[in-house]
C-alpha cells in the first residue's frame, strides 16, 4: 500500500514541477503580438492540386495573459499554394487536378469518373481566422512551452476547423522567437460524378455526395513582442 502514496507523490512532483515554475513566471494582464511565416505538407485536396499539396500560411496574432499561466489570442492565417483547378480526373478517388477529364470514345462503352469539391474555389488565397486558449505548461528565463486549443472560420468555404498547436518560445526581453506546430482538422464535401456513355452518347450519369475528413498540419517559425509588466 506504501507504492500508493509514492506514485501519487511522485506525478504530483512531475505535473507540479513545471506549473510552479510557469507561476514564477510572467504576471497577468500583459499584451502580445505576433507574426509567423509557415508551411505544410498536406493541405485538403479542395484547397490545393493533387501533384502537389504543400502550401505557405503567414498568421498574425494578438494575445493577452489572462492568468500566470493561461492566455487568450486571436489570430488571422492566409494560407496560399495557387489553388486548385475547376476539374479533376477521379478513378477509385485519386484524382489529379490539372488534368480535365478526356472525352469519350466515339464507339462502345466508356466511363467518365469526374466531381468537385463544394463549395468550388477559383484559386484564391484560404483565409483562416481563430480564437484559442493558450496553456504554459513550462516557463524558465529566456523559456516557455505553451498548448493551444482554438476554433477557426475558414472564410469562404463554409467551414469550421477545431486547432491544437504546441509551441516554443526563447530570447531575453520583450521580444522572442517561436516555433510551432499546429493541427487543423475540418470537414470537406466532395461529390462524385459518373457518367457512363455508349458510341459517344450519354446513356447514365450518377453523383454521390461524399464527406472528407482531413487534418492538416503547420510548422511556423515567427516573432512575438510582449509588454513588460512588474512582477
Amino acid at each position: 500500500m506504501r507504492c500508493i502514496p509514492l506514485a501519487a507523490l511522485s506525478v504530483a512532483a512531475i505535473l507540479g514541477s513545471p506549473l510552479s515554475v510557469a507561476a514564477q513566471g510572467s504576471r497577468a494582464g500583459a499584451w502580445e503580438a505576433g507574426l509567423s511565416v509557415g508551411a505544410t505538407p498536406n493541405l485538403s485536396l479542395a484547397f490545393t492540386r493533387c501533384d502537389f499539396r504543400g502550401a505557405g500560411k503567414l498568421a498574425g496574432r494578438l494575445g493577452y495573459r489572462l492568468a500566470r499561466s493561461w492566455h487568450l489570442d486571436v489570430r488571422t492565417e492566409v494560407v496560399r499554394d495557387g489553388g486548385p483547378s475547376t476539374s479533376f480526373a477521379c478513378e477509385a478517388c485519386f484524382c489529379s487536378f490539372d488534368r480535365g477529364v478526356a472525352p469519350p470514345q466515339v464507339v462502345g462503352p466508356y466511363v467518365i469518373r469526374n466531381g468537385h469539391f463544394a463549395p468550388l474555389r477559383d484559386g484564391s488565397p484560404l483565409w483562416s481566422t481563430s480564437l484559442g486558449s493558450q496553456w504554459t505548461v513550462a516557463e524558465r528565463p529566456g523559456h516557455e512551452w505553451r498548448v493551444r486549443a482554438g476554433l477557426g472560420r475558414l472564410w469562404g468555404t463554409r467551414l469550421w476547423a477545431p486547432q491544437v498547436s504546441s509551441s516554443f518560445d526563447w530570447g531575453a526581453g520583450p521580444l522572442r522567437a517561436t516555433f510551432e506546430l499546429g493541427l487543423w482538422h475540418y470537414t470537406v464535401q466532395r461529390t462524385d460524378v459518373e457518367t457512363s456513355f455508349f458510341d459517344g452518347q450519354i446513356v447514365s450519369q450518377t453523383t454521390s455526395g461524399v464527406p472528407v475528413h482531413e487534418t492538416t498540419f503547420f510548422f511556423d517559425l515567427g516573432l512575438t513582442i510582449r509588454s513588460v509588466r512588474e512582477r
